[in-house]
């Protein structure tokens, strides 16, 4: 046989060798005394634990681009960082410490994106997320099986009471006899019709129409809807981050145009500011404006320095970052002796 003739070119090749026969006859013994059980699980070998203890023969081995980390793997890419105005408000670099330029490069400079090419190979990729699972799960149809039904009361009386008469119908005729076999022949119904069963078929055309028939309805990830089994040791899987961007929410612009009283008898000090009632805590800073009349204006100039020119401004943007119905501009009125919300 095969088997012989290779067993016959083996012992020829070692035949000449004593130190070669030794060492088969050591491993002979050792592998005869060492002899694991077929019932016994054996544990896989750990692949780092095996790179530490046998560094030697690992880095001058065949496989040593396997453990080599590949150079085409990373790639940075940059993506400009937008930006809410034409010119940027920061300063000049040459005028600020060396620790607040690098604090403010952190907010200013663009984005650096790190991609992994075999990010896929590794263990700890899955691609069955649950927003993966949700989506294969769309337009399935709900599968009800009828040890998950409840039984009705009515259908199972009736299913009850046919038993109970066909066993009385039954019993009347000894079991066996033909009597009871014309009984039983009546009661079934009777099989389909098979028209092609006698037509010659070729093979292939049966394993044609086999493969048609398992891939019509067939859902596309069939094995990607069963859940995943649950792990001994479980994995940490970190998900690859979305690209970085800046959620600017929604905007709103308050123009502060005039203010009017019936009676002024004293300059008024206003401000506006965000409140959010669900959360019960203002969301924005304070908007000083200042709408007083020229007359109102020239009592304070004895008492106060004068403003700059940046303090007079009556109009202001607000940035939302999650707008809702609970958000609510507020004004404060402040005088000299009273507060007012508005």
């Amino acid at each position: 046989t095969v088997a012989a003739e290779v067993r016959k070119q083996i012992s020829g090749q070692y035949s000449g060798s004593p130190q070669l026969l030794k060492n088969l006859n050591l491993v002979g013994n050792i592998s005869h005394h060492t002899t694991v059980p077929l019932t016994e699980a054996v544990d896989p070998v750990d692949l780092e634990d095996y790179l530490i203890t046998h560094p030697l023969a690992v880095d001058s081995g065949p496989l040593r681009d396997l453990i080599e980390f590949p150079p085409d793997d990373i790639e940075v890419v940059y993506s400009p960082r937008d930006c809410r105005t034409l010119v940027s408000a920061v300063p000049e670099e040459s005028e600020m410490d060396p620790h607040v330029r690098d604090c403010i490069r952190s907010y200013t400079e663009d984005w650096a994106i790190v991609i992994r090419k075999y990010h896929k190979l590794g263990t700890g990729f899955n691609p069955n997320t649950l927003d993966k699972q949700k989506e294969r799960q769309k337009g399935l149809p709900k599968q009800v099986f009828e040890s998950d039904e409840a039984p009705d009361g009515n259908s199972y009386q009736d299913d009850q009471d046919d038993l109970k008469r066909r066993s009385m119908s039954i019993d009347d005729t000894p079991r066996g006899s033909w009597a009871c076999s014309i009984f039983d022949l009546k009661n079934s119904l009777p099989d389909a019709l098979l028209p092609n069963l006698l037509d010659r078929t070729p093979n292939e055309e049966i394993d044609r129409q086999n493969d048609d028939q398992r891939k019509s309805n067939r859902h596309k990830e069939l094995f990607a809807l069963h859940p995943s089994p649950d792990e001994e040791e479980p994995i940490e899987r970190l998900s690859v981050p979305d690209v970085p961007k800046e959620h600017f929410g929604q905007r709103l612009l308050v123009k502060c145009l005039s203010l009017k009283f019936e009676i002024e008898i004293e300059p008024i000090f206003a401000s506006l500011a965000l409140y959010d009632v669900k959360e019960k805590k203002k969301i924005s800073e304070n908007f000083y404006f200042d709408l007083n009349s020229e007359q109102m204006k020239g009592l304070l100039r004895p008492h106060v320095p004068p403003a700059a020119i940046t303090t007079l401004a009556r109009s202001a943007i607000f940035s939302i970052t999650y707008p809702s119905q609970d958000v609510f501009l507020v004004i404060k009125f402040s005088g000299l002796g009273f507060h007012y919300y508005a």
